[in-house]
Formats: structure tokens, C-alpha cells, sequence
């Protein structure tokens, strides 16, 4: 990545930018919520999961044709998979300024079966404790 002469990002043509990164995060986490396996998806596509493993670590960039088709596999529409893509080179932030999470907070909760695996557990207790619960991690987070 380099700036040009007014100091605006320039995507370089080589290797993996920070758009790629962005689709290459949203597949693996909704591959992961999805409980699909990288050779799942790979045999879905009718490649190894090495290339799937590729294009989740951003090494190789996915073509328009292989959006659409990662998209059909995951059953999304190929718009999820580029929705709050950085088109200028910074980071994306977690809260946006109404206090809303952004999308990307929530695929880096996606991105691990431990975040998924928090997240059900989260979906399934009572209203009570998800209150108990969320305030205790409040405390933690301002502690750690």
C-alpha cells in the first residue's frame, strides 16, 4: 500500500489490500457460524481447502465470479460479504458514533468458535442472567 502525492491510500496491484482482508474476514466468519468446515466449503466450490484457507488468510484475492459463488455456498447474498468494506485504507471501528456495533464487531466475534460458541450460549439463558452477565464482562473490560 502507498499514498499518493496528496496522501490519499493507493491500492497497490499486488498481493492482498485491505478490501481483500475485509472479504477474506467476512467468509471465515460466516463459514464459521455456518459450522462449515473449510473442505465443505472447498468441495462446495469445487476447490481444495487449501484455497480455501487462501482466501481466508487474504493470500489469494476472490474474483466476482467466486463472490458469487463462496455467496451461494454460505447461502448469504454477495453484498454481506463486501458491506462496510474500508475503501480507504483505515480501520474499521467497532462502535460507530450513534453507539451501534459495526458489522465488523460483530464478524470478529464470528471469526472463532470460542466468540460463536460464547454467542449462543449468550442467545440461550434467560433475560436476567443475559443482563447478570453483560454487566459482569462491563466490569471486567473497565478492569483489564
Amino acid at each position: 500500500m502507498r499514498k499518493s502525492k496528496t496522501g490519499q491510500v493507493i491500492q497497490s496491484t499486488r498481493g492482498a489490500g485491505v478490501v481483500d482482508r475485509h472479504i477474506s474476514a467476512r467468509i471465515r466468519a460466516l463459514r464459521n457460524l455456518k459450522e462449515m468446515s473449510q473442505e465443505e466449503l472447498g468441495t462446495a466450490l469445487g476447490v481444495s481447502f487449501q484455497q480455501v484457507q487462501k482466501y481466508e488468510k487474504g493470500m489469494n484475492r476472490v474474483s466476482g465470479s467466486r463472490l458469487m459463488q463462496i455467496a451461494s455456498a454460505l447461502d448469504c447474498e454477495p453484498s454481506y460479504l463486501l458491506e462496510d468494506a474500508p475503501t480507504n485504507g483505515k480501520a474499521v471501528k467497532h462502535i460507530v458514533r450513534d453507539g451501534m456495533l459495526s458489522v465488523a464487531s460483530l464478524d470478529e466475534v464470528a471469526r472463532d468458535h470460542v466468540g460463536i460458541r460464547l454467542f449462543k450460549a449468550y442467545l440461550g439463558l434467560s433475560p436476567n442472567l443475559r443482563i447478570a452477565i453483560t454487566q459482569m464482562a462491563e466490569r471486567l473490560v473497565v478492569t483489564a
